[in-house]
């Protein structure tokens, strides 16, 4: 899939592909796990790092807000606050009570 995903119809941020990156951010736990291969997390880190770790337009709506967990899923790995700080920042409506992350 990802061989192909310059071939995509919809774009990065679509609720398409993010239901795709969430579940491949849970495979890239499993490779770097078990064959001690980084690739996907390697991956998704360029696909949130050129789309400024940025959702879609409709900042309450699930579809558009998908993308957003695979987002936290690298934060975690990589505790980077650029992964999800944007968010709050542009979108300042949105609090950060809602993703329950602390930062130290």
């Amino acid at each position: 899939m990802i061989g192909h995903y310059n071939r995509a119809v919809y774009g990065d941020l679509n609720w398409v592909n993010a239901t795709f990156f969430l579940g491949l951010a849970y495979w890239a736990e499993i490779a770097e796990k078990d064959d001690q291969d980084d690739f996907y997390y390697k991956w998704l880190t360029r696909l949130g790092s050129r789309n400024y770790w940025q959702v879609d337009k409709r900042m309450y709506h699930a579809d558009d807000i998908c993308i957003a967990q695979t987002y936290l899923y690298l934060y975690e790995k990589y505790k980077q606050k650029d992964m999800i700080v944007l968010l709050w920042r542009v979108r300042s409506g949105w609090s950060p009570i809602l993703l329950r992350v602390r930062f130290s």
